[in-house]
């Protein structure tokens, strides 16, 4: 064989390379090329069409993806499932809060889990005080809470009086 290769089927294929150096096709390379990976410690293998790099066991794994998709687990998506947002920085599918349905960044709500929470400023908060329930708004109650001190609802709203024309 000639060198760069280790073994080869005639003087112009090789079949494996001297250390150091990687088999692509019957030819010996210093580098695998981007989009592929190297499997057996010594072979360039092309990564699934999706992937920028992948497994070295799996050629459908990918470990990094290209630019305008991000990859959830183990696969390239051009969007990232519920509870997972984007993160360009990275490529990635990266996690939401925990009570975050969807956001667009680990701490900025766009809905919330919970459907009695209401997103405020990116962050879900429950109803504000006296509300005991909300529909809407954080201030649109739909029932008082007692120990508040403001224990009806008159037209959305905790009062803790009944004016005259209402009754308790």
């Amino acid at each position: 064989c000639v060198a760069p290769c280790a073994t080869c089927s005639d003087a112009n294929t090789c079949l494996s390379c001297t250390s150091g150096l990687y088999l692509f096709g019957s030819s010996c390379v210093s580098n695998c090329s981007s989009g592929m990976s190297i499997i057996n410690g010594n072979v360039c293998q092309y990564c699934s069409s999706s992937c920028l790099t992948c497994s070295s066991s799996n050629s459908t794994s990918c470990t990094s993806c290209y630019n305008a998709s991000y990859l959830y687990v183990v696969s390239c998506q051009s969007t990232c499932p519920s509870t997972f947002y984007a993160d360009s920085s990275s490529n990635n599918c990266l996690s939401c809060a925990g009570s975050c349905a969807t956001c667009q960044s680990a701490t900025f709500c766009l809905t919330c889990v919970d459907t009695a929470l209401f997103v405020v400023n990116g962050s879900c908060v429950g109803c504000s005080s006296p509300c005991s329930t909300c529909n809407g708004s954080v201030t649109t109650c739909t029932s008082c809470s007692v120990l508040t001190g403001f224990p009806y609802l008159v037209n959305s709203t905790c009062v803790s009086t009944c004016s005259s024309t209402y009754y308790n």
